[in-house]
């Protein structure tokens, strides 16, 4: 069933079986196609509904369970992951809590990296909007979750790729020189820095970026990161 557009349909519809069962066993569950979270007071009574839910699904069901993705562990450990989500305990609130899965955050970087990369094969507008389009669409998968800390860190780090990609389009010396004077840098500060031999990743990093393409800047030209997105 997995693959192919209808696969989720198709598995709430398959599914609806165990949906029944589990309602009927009293368990505190949720589901969405074949990805099911199911919660217990003891890991001694998730192992044996585990072993359980096993059984059933293959006798009866006649599927396959994926024993790799199938385990016993606390709902805020590191591993437990539901639809992209993990959970932790908040102090301040005395319960459990959505956040972000350390997983989902590193595919996430994995894709801005690639679309910011120093050599685009595309133009500068459509890295703009191909980028936008995925921090809007993630940002409303994820609205449930709480991660500010780590957005602000992500969007420092999603600012910097940005600064990095337009210094590597400022291809010569005299070009940098021209756009740094014309950003509003001193003609001394300008030339010093057109001339660096410093790698793009250290210069994204760099004073004269972080006060000539600023956080302002950057949004007025149309760049985005995901407090863009926020609420």
């Amino acid at each position: 069933m997995q693959g192919g557009p209808l696969s989720p349909l198709l598995a709430n519809i398959y599914l609806d079986e165990l949906d029944k069962e589990l309602e009927k066993r009293g368990h505190r569950f949720a589901r969405y196609a074949d990805d099911l979270i199911c919660i217990c007071k003891s890991r001694r009574a998730a192992e044996r509904t585990l072993a359980s839910l096993t059984r059933f699904v293959q006798d009866k069901m006649l599927l396959k369970v994926n024993q790799e993705k199938s385990h016993v562990s606390p709902v805020t450990s590191p591993r437990t992951k539901f639809l992209g989500y993990g959970f932790y305990f908040s102090r301040a609130k005395g319960e459990v809590r959505l956040t972000i899965h350390k997983k989902s955050k590193q595919k996430l970087k994995d894709t801005i990296r690639q679309l910011l990369t120093r050599n685009p094969r595309t133009s500068i507008e459509n890295v703009k909007q191909l980028l936008a389009q995925k921090l809007r669409g993630w940002m409303n998968y994820f609205q449930l979750a709480d991660a500010q800390k780590w957005t602000q860190e992500v969007d420092r780090w999603i600012r910097r790729r940005i600064r990095q990609l337009l210094w590597k389009t400022w291809k010569k010396v005299k070009t940098r020189i021209k756009a740094l004077i014309k950003l509003g840098a001193d003609p001394v500060r300008a030339y010093y820095w057109g001339c660096t031999r410093k790698g793009y990743w250290r210069i994204s990093n760099s004073h004269i970026l972080a006060t000539t393409l600023t956080t302002d800047f950057l949004k007025q030209r149309g760049w985005s990161w995901l407090g863009c997105y926020k609420g």
